[in-house]
């Protein structure tokens, strides 16, 4: 199952489709205009946005004329925010051929055509979570480094500190995601030779606190005599 942000300013067919997607099993949450999306992905960080090509930047934009620029504004923007780690399904009551290549090279990977069956959207849906995580999609987890946010499985968006993006950055970018005490001090800036230790561990039970329990217990783990892991595998998204 995937996490699956609908935005779309009609109230109806929004919620016709989160009580549909709630109902299969997806983690899903809705968004009526621009605004109110970017006050949804500073706390929710789906695998895959539901874009409506009418939506506006807020709810007093009337502007419906400009609504199709928008939203493919807004589909450019995710895709360099997150790129290949979001799947962007676009949809629109137009069928140009002009319309679908906007979309297209916006970062969209489908554009569906308004009337849309429950049916087609929910395999749409399935088609495109399959291709973001082949191997294991329950297993993902994900740091956002530019936004301070790690995804976690089945879990809500965890908001890091800045110290806290540093530290997971510097162990995801480790091989096997191991890496010592010296080199994850000199990581956020210290001098190893003189850094009190104890910050380090300090900071560190802070982090744990915030994650999920995983089978091992926590995904970040001390190596006795060396230093830390993060184990499942965490891919960092910029």
């Amino acid at each position: 199952m995937a996490r699956i942000l609908v935005v779309k300013q009609d109230a109806e067919q929004r919620n016709q489709w989160l009580s549909l997607l709630t109902h299969v099993g997806h983690d899903v949450r809705g968004a009526a205009d621009g605004e109110r999306m970017a006050v949804s992905l500073s706390r929710f960080v789906p695998e895959i946005v539901l874009l409506s090509c009418n939506i506006q930047a807020n709810e007093h934009d009337v502007a419906a004329a400009s609504a199709y620029g928008y939203a493919v504004q807004v589909a450019e923007h995710l895709h360099q925010r997150f790129g290949t780690a979001i799947g962007i399904i676009m949809t629109s009551d137009r069928n140009t051929a002009g319309e679908r290549i906007a979309c297209r090279r916006a970062g969209a990977d489908h554009y569906l055509v308004k009337p849309i069956t429950d049916n087609e959207l929910l395999v749409v849906i399935e088609n495109l979570t399959r291709r973001l995580t082949p191997s294991s999609h329950t297993q993902a987890w994900r740091l956002f480094a530019n936004d301070a946010i790690l995804s976690a499985p089945n879990h809500p968006a965890i908001a890091l500190t800045g110290w806290e993006v540093v530290v997971l950055n510097a162990i995801a970018s480790s091989n096997d995601q191991q890496i010592s005490r010296t080199k994850l001090i000199e990581a956020i800036g210290k001098n190893p030779d003189v850094y009190d230790q104890r910050a380090l561990e300090a900071g560190i039970s802070r982090l744990r606190r915030k994650l999920p329990p995983t089978e091992n217990g926590t995904a970040l783990q001390a190596i006795r005599g060396f230093g830390y892991r993060f184990n499942p595998p965490i891919a960092v998204v910029r």
